[in-house]
């Protein structure tokens, strides 16, 4: 996003190596001579393409240099539709956002919500900085958050203290897949190169971040993960072959939103009248029975091998509070 909005100031002059290395974030270094760095801008630009915001390359008159242009006509998408409720919730969302001035990603969000505009109309007249609250996030966090979201961005492996909520403190080397915020609190979704797995940090427990080393070409390849239905099924992806698995889940228990719930089967049985059956695809036990232990009144009730893990689980949480038999 820093550099679709770069590019767009920069109108028809566009941009060459020098300026981007000047003047966008994470492009320090950037060189017309040095491969890395074109393989990193190609990279960059295939993304930007992929969100719908389309570059060129052009030789500038009179010399040599390549000149990174932003193409206007071609860089909106003409398939985003919003519905009366999602654009009311978008607004909500934006105006507190906005108005939060421990907010890390003010500029990525109003660069969005100033492309949704041109597409669907009518969210330009949201009041955007209308609502101030008071921010909860400190200098440090705040720091952190952009750390992340600029590593995420480059490719670049992060290395940072972890702190867990059991209070032991380890040095991790992580791969940051992606960043989102629950309940004001900010987490980090990246594989752990020394558990050899995918892991969930939260910003304000991490301290000392920052990438493993300066060079510009990214250190890892950008993952198929979707975000959105990690958030709300972690246990999707994992190492093992892919099996299904079901859950009871309480009749009352939200199923928002829906873009995740659509992906799985939910059924009523008789003999089960304050439960659902829920069923999925899954890709490693160990989150699935995670996943149940997390959310209050879900209970894995295949296939048997996931149900004996979610139990070892209690036993071992009873244990740790010295109960040792979990009823």
């Amino acid at each position: 996003m820093s550099l679709a909005m770069f590019l767009s100031s920069r109108g028809s002059l566009g941009a060459g190596y020098k300026d981007l290395a000047e003047s966008v974030e994470g492009y320090d270094g950037l060189s017309e001579n040095d491969p890395s760095s074109k393989k990193l801008l190609s990279r960059d630009l295939k993304a930007l393409e992929g969100l719908g915001i389309h570059a060129r390359l052009s030789e500038a008159d009179g010399d040599d240099t390549v000149r990174i242009l932003l193409d206007q006509d071609r860089s909106y998408m003409q398939d985003v539709t919003l519905s009366a409720p999602e654009a009311i919730e978008l607004g909500l969302a934006s105006i507190f956002s906005l108005g939060d001035p421990s907010f890390p990603l003010a500029d990525e969000l109003r660069f969005a919500i100033t492309k949704l505009d041109h597409l669907v109309g009518g969210l330009a007249d949201i009041p955007l900085a209308s609502t101030r609250v008071a921010g909860h996030l400190d200098d440090r966090e705040r720091t952190t958050i952009k750390t992340i979201d600029a590593a995420r961005k480059g490719c670049k492996t992060l290395v940072f203290t972890y702190t867990a909520n059991t209070g032991l403190a380890s040095r991790r080397t992580v791969d940051p897949y992606g960043l989102f915020s629950i309940g004001g609190d900010w987490y980090l979704i990246g594989f752990d190169r020394d558990r050899e797995g995918i892991r969930e940090f939260r910003a304000d427990r991490m301290v000392d971040t920052t990438t493993a080393n300066t060079s510009p070409s990214p250190d890892f390849e950008e993952p198929d993960l979707d975000m959105r239905s990690f958030i709300g099924f972690p246990f999707a992806y994992g190492d093992e072959p892919v099996f299904q698995v079901a859950f009871a889940i309480p009749a009352d228990m939200r199923r928002e939103p829906a873009h995740i719930w659509d992906k799985v089967t939910v059924c009523r049985l008789d003999g089960l009248p304050d439960h659902l059956i829920m069923i999925a695809e899954a890709r490693s036990t160990q989150a699935a029975a995670r996943w149940a232990a997390e959310h209050p009144g879900v209970v894995p009730v295949h296939p048997d091998r996931l149900r004996e893990r979610y139990l070892e689980g209690l036993e071992e949480a009873g244990r740790c509070h010295g109960q040792e038999t979990w009823s």
